[in-house]
């Protein structure tokens, strides 16, 4: 848009469209608050001490003519939209910018003006606040939403970046894709969006609790969570994982072929996965196909170790079937990736390659990050109490996982990393990763066969029976089951002997 382009003004305040025009012509220079291909916010402040400054929010033309033409006339461009829901939102007293103009240029760009709202964005707050301030913002965040959709709308991209604090209040901007309805799905999907943000970018696992409680609907919103993560997954899956944007092509004679992140070198991976020396070697899995390694990291601070895990098909048949369903190597790697698209629970893969000989898959190696501390299998606490803040913490995060549908086929203690030093809450990370699952709707009978799998891997050693109901009754109090509680515990008993691992009977449900 040309600085000197007219706004022909469609609604609002005349006071604003001349003050506006006048700031515009003023010859002073705006400060570009935003900037993106089809959307640019300005603020513009007048040279006179004390003036409240003016926000324009741009809005580019994006569609074919007679789409465009279509939504103008229906009343559906985002700037139509915003207009709209600011106007409606500050009548009832929702903590909105406060509207002051609708217009468009000749050459099509449109524009709302609004009066700027909030001291900082909410994300900065969050970040700096101690733990009593991040609760009471947290408590205002989920009042402001429920005040929204109790006035009949939903904000539709409800994430922190989109909202500003002043004090304790929590101020909600960028409307455009705001709609009415009060329909509960559409509600739910509004705090799902929002929950992943302030895990993601502000305080991860305790400050999504304490925002799940404050915003209730707790029967709903795990189902709304997991649709929200399974769309947002594919969704940025089909935008970056291919070669070109978030992958890199990777090769080696004879026949070797796979793919890596692009942010480090071809080079280094290359010599990673077929040449660099070995560190350590645990024992061979699997009738000695599965080889686990540890190497040094190149390129990279941290960690300053790599994993290298080689499998052999062992079979012709098995070569075979990796040849047409991808290599274990292959299968981890895809499916690492997506699963870091929504969550940080596994470890992260850096490459694979495969070898291909006559339409069959007989090798692959796959390389990843180094995490944890030690196997949740091999630990043995110290103590009574630090094993059963141990089995808390890991019934916590599997809990999670499974209340959002991600699942893992092999859920044992020998797949599971965890770090505790210098930790008040213990990490836990997956490193078999091919077996990852997710989001996907998971029945109680898969949620029953992860803990019989964990369970089992188990020593009586380590955990004993007091402890082992107990982390039971905390998963079950996040994730109920349908039946009662002393039924599922002698199921789990029952069958985890049965798979005669570490776990010996001490439980006796």
């Amino acid at each position: 848009m040309s600085r000197g382009e007219t706004i022909r003004w469609i609604a609002g305040d005349r006071a604003a469209f001349l003050e506006i025009n006048r700031l515009r012509s003023s010859g002073a220079a705006p400060e570009r608050l935003h900037t993106g291909p089809h959307r640019w916010v300005e603020a513009w402040r007048d040279t006179q001490p004390g003036d409240a400054p003016i926000v324009l929010k741009w809005y580019a033309p994006r569609r074919p003519a007679l789409r465009r033409l279509r939504d103008r006339l229906l009343g559906r461009t985002a700037d139509t939209r915003e207009w709209r829901t600011l106007v409606a939102l500050e009548a009832a007293g929702l903590p909105v910018p406060p509207p002051l103009a609708l217009g468009r240029t000749p050459s099509g760009d449109r524009v709302v003006a609004m009066r700027p709202v909030g001291e900082a964005p909410l994300l900065d707050r969050l970040r700096r606040a101690s733990p009593e301030e991040g609760r009471a913002l947290l408590a205002s965040l989920a009042a402001t939403v429920r005040r929204l959709h109790e006035a009949g709308f939903v904000h539709g991209d409800l994430h922190l970046g989109n909202l500003r604090a002043t004090g304790d209040a929590v101020h909600l901007l960028d409307l455009g894709r705001a709609r009415r309805t009060t329909s509960p799905r559409a509600r739910d999907a509004d705090r799902a969006r929002l929950l992943y943000s302030v895990e993601r970018d502000a305080g991860g696992p305790p400050a999504r609790e304490a925002l799940r409680l404050a915003l209730g609907g707790e029967d709903r919103l795990d189902e709304a969570r997991r649709r929200f993560l399974a769309d947002h997954a594919r969704g940025r899956a089909r935008r970056h994982h291919r070669p070109g944007a978030d992958w890199q092509r990777l090769s080696a004679a004879p026949g070797r072929e796979g793919l890596a992140t692009a942010d480090l070198d071809a080079g280094v991976l290359r010599e990673a996965l077929l040449e660099a020396p070995v560190r350590r070697r645990e024992a061979p899995r699997r009738d000695g196909r599965v080889t686990v390694e540890e190497i040094d990291a190149k390129g990279a601070s941290d960690p300053s170790t790599w994993i290298r895990k080689r499998v052999l098909a062992g079979s012709g048949r098995r070569a075979l079937a990796d040849r047409l369903r991808g290599s274990p190597a292959r299968r981890a790697f895809h499916r690492s990736e997506r699963d870091h698209l929504i969550s940080d629970r596994a470890a992260r893969t850096l490459a694979f390659l495969e070898r291909r000989a006559l339409g069959r898959v007989p090798e692959s190696v796959l390389l990843l990050e180094q995490v944890g501390e030690f196997d949740l299998d091999t630990h043995r606490p110290a103590s009574p109490e630090e094993a059963r803040h141990l089995a808390l913490s890991l019934m916590d995060w599997l809990a999670e996982q499974h209340a959002i549908g991600l699942g893992h086929r092999d859920a044992k203690g020998g797949n599971i990393r965890v770090a505790r030093e210098g930790r008040e809450t213990p990490r836990f990370w997956w490193v078999d990763l091919e077996d990852l699952v997710g989001p996907v709707r998971l029945p109680e009978s898969a949620r029953l066969r992860a803990l019989v799998q964990l369970n089992a891997s188990l020593a009586d050693e380590a955990f004993d029976a007091e402890t082992r109901r107990g982390a039971l009754a905390r998963y079950h109090a996040r994730l109920p089951f349908d039946r009662p509680l002393d039924e599922i515990a002698r199921e789990i008993h029952t069958k985890s002997l049965a798979r005669r691992h570490r776990y010996r009977g001490e439980w006796d449900a």
